[in-house]
């Protein structure tokens, strides 16, 4: 469980991540990590603006059974573009080749200290 994430100049944010939501062929699958997502967007966070004590982020990945990829991230109700690439990268890694497959979390992240 990542606890936080440290920025250079000490600043910390605490993620929060709701219930991952999954669709398609992850069914069945027990062993999915429910931090994946802060791990994979961790080096994003130093881009979260510090003058605001919390952020919610909102990640939707999909690949489609021919291998196209549909997701979105939104952070505080805008896209968050940077993250698009991550989450094109890591789906291009799942299993299940010509099947559908989706993953939905919601994440807050607090600014401590």
């Amino acid at each position: 469980v990542l606890d936080w994430v440290a920025l250079p100049e000490g600043t910390r944010w605490h993620p929060v991540a709701g219930p991952l939501q999954v669709q398609g062929a992850w069914t069945g699958v027990a062993d999915l990590d429910p931090d994946h997502f802060v791990q994979l967007l961790a080096p994003l966070v130093q881009a979260l603006p510090l003058h605001r004590p919390f952020h919610w982020v909102k990640v939707y990945q999909s690949r489609q059974p021919n291998g196209d990829f549909i997701g979105e991230c939104l952070r505080d109700n805008a896209p968050w573009e940077a993250a698009l690439p991550l989450l094109q990268a890591d789906a291009a890694t799942w299993p299940w080749q010509a099947q559908f497959a989706g993953k939905k979390q919601f994440l807050l992240f607090r600014r401590c200290g």
